[in-house]
């Protein structure tokens, strides 16, 4: 799967339904219209919480991962960095 705008949308569809929140594998909370957002905030409980998400790879590219969608899924953009090259 291209890693797109348009195929994010369908991974978080798969992966999420209509849900316009979701939390991904480490509990990141994740705004479905802020893909690609690295600066999207919303409060939650007087709470300023991170929102933005993008695509993570299960098995990274740098160990041979791959684009298939098998090993993408839909994780908060801080989730994500955090994870690096570490196999999830």
């Amino acid at each position: 799967m291209k890693i797109s705008k348009k195929n994010a949308f369908e991974l978080w569809e798969m992966a999420y339904g209509d849900q316009t929140y979701a939390e991904d594998f480490d509990g990141g909370l994740m705004y479905k219209f802020a893909y690609g957002q690295s600066d999207y905030f919303e409060y939650h409980s007087g709470q300023k919480v991170y929102c933005g998400w993008n695509i993570h790879h299960i098995l990274p590219k740098a160990c041979g991962g791959t684009n298939a969608v098998e090993n993408l899924m839909c994780t908060n953009i801080i989730t994500n960095e955090c994870a690096g090259d570490k196999v999830s």
